[in-house]
Formats: C-alpha cells, structure tokens, sequence
C-alpha cells in the first residue's frame, strides 16, 4: 500500500513472452509472483537447478531455525536461574523448636 492508503498496480511482464503484460499488485513487504515464477512449477527446463534452490533454502531455513532454537534456549535457561535465585531465601531452612512448658499453664 501507498503512503495515502492506495494499493498501486505495477505490469510484470513474463519473460518468455513479451506480448501479454500481467498486472500484479505489491505492497512494500510482500511481491506476488506469477504461477511461472513459482519454483515448483514443471515448465523448468533444468530439475537439478530446481533440485539445488529446494536444498539451498532447506538448509537456510534450518540455519534460521537453529539460531532461533539456541537464542530461546538462552533466554529460558537465564530466566530459570533468575527465578531460582529469587526464590532462594537463606532464612527458610529448617524450623527452629523452642521447648516451653504449655502444660503448666492449664
């Protein structure tokens, strides 16, 4: 969307044939692709290269998850150890008896 709130429409022509123009609406985060932009799609004259971008963002999102993973772990573990030493009181140990004599007195 426009800064005023508009959507704007941009002419995204394919590459393997200049004579039909596709409008395609974008917005400043997210670009729609055409179906022939599409990876999985079969008109690819060369599979292994499909093959190798399949693998290529695999690894790249389990880079992305393990980071994420290790940083939780990071933050879980400090907010345990804060937590324990909160409540950790010194004074809470075993309760001290006084011995009185109750009986006396009825």
């Amino acid at each position: 969307m426009a800064r005023d709130g508009s959507r704007r429409k941009t002419v995204v022509e394919d590459a393997d044939s200049s004579v039909n123009a596709v409008p395609v609406e974008r917005s400043s985060s997210l670009t729609i692709h055409k179906m022939s932009d599409d990876p999985f799609s079969t008109d690819h004259h060369d599979p292994a290269s499909n093959t190798i971008d399949i693998l290529e963002d695999f690894l790249a999102e389990d880079d992305i998850l393990d980071d994420l993973v290790d940083e939780t772990v990071i933050i879980l573990k400090s907010t345990v150890e804060a937590l324990q030493e909160a409540a950790y009181d010194p004074r809470s140990g075993p309760r001290k008896y006084i011995k009185r004599p109750r009986e006396q007195f009825h």
